[in-house]
C-alpha cells in the first residue's frame, strides 16, 4: 500500500458505525457508536480518520484545549505497520502545532507492547505508571507524555523511560 493513497479527514459522523467495528476488532477498551457521537458533541474533540479507497482503516480521537489528550487511537489489523498510524499521528501533530499545543498525553495498557513501541518511536516518555487504571481486565497503565518544542522540533528521549516524581 502506498502511503500517498491514504487520506486523513476529520469525521462528521459519516463513518461512526465502521469506526465502532474497527474499535471492537482492535482495542481492548473499544468504543461503540455512542462514544463517537458523544465526542462529536464535544467542542474540544477532533476525530481524525484514515481512509483507503474511501474506506475507514484507522482513527485518532483527541481532546485539544491548552494541551492535547489522545482518547483513542486504532488502525485496522490488516493495515498495521504500514504507516497508517504514523500518517494519522502526523496529521494530529500538525493540528497541535497550529494550535500552539505544548504537550500531548495519553494512557496505554502496560501489556500493549505494539502501542508502546509505536509511541516510543514517536518520542513519547513514560510520565507515570497508574496502578489498576484499567478494568476488564484490571491492568496498570503507562501515562505517556510528548512535549512539542516551539521550533517544531521534538527533543524528547528516544525510548520511553519512567520519570521519578
Amino acid at each position: 500500500m502506498d502511503n500517498h493513497t491514504i487520506t486523513i479527514v476529520l469525521d462528521d459522523s459519516t463513518h461512526f458505525k465502521t469506526l465502532a467495528k474497527l474499535s471492537l476488532d482492535t482495542l481492548a477498551d473499544f468504543w461503540n457508536v455512542w462514544h463517537f457521537e458523544n465526542e462529536l458533541q464535544n467542542p474540544f474533540s477532533k476525530i481524525f480518520v484514515a481512509l483507503f479507497n474511501r474506506d475507514p482503516i484507522g482513527f485518532l480521537v483527541t481532546h485539544i484545549t491548552a494541551s492535547a489528550v489522545i482518547q483513542s487511537f486504532a488502525v485496522a489489523k490488516e493495515y498495521q505497520k504500514l504507516g497508517v498510524g504514523t500518517k494519522l499521528f502526523e496529521e494530529f501533530l500538525k493540528e497541535c502545532k497550529n494550535q500552539k499545543i505544548k504537550t500531548i498525553t495519553l494512557d496505554v495498557r502496560v501489556s500493549n507492547t505494539t502501542a508502546i513501541q509505536f509511541y516510543s518511536k514517536k518520542c513519547f516518555q513514560i510520565a507515570h505508571t497508574a496502578k489498576n487504571f484499567y478494568r476488564e481486565p484490571t491492568e496498570d497503565a503507562y501515562l505517556l507524555l510528548y512535549k512539542l518544542q516551539p521550533q517544531g522540533e521534538n527533543h524528547n528521549a528516544k525510548q520511553p523511560t519512567e520519570t521519578k516524581e
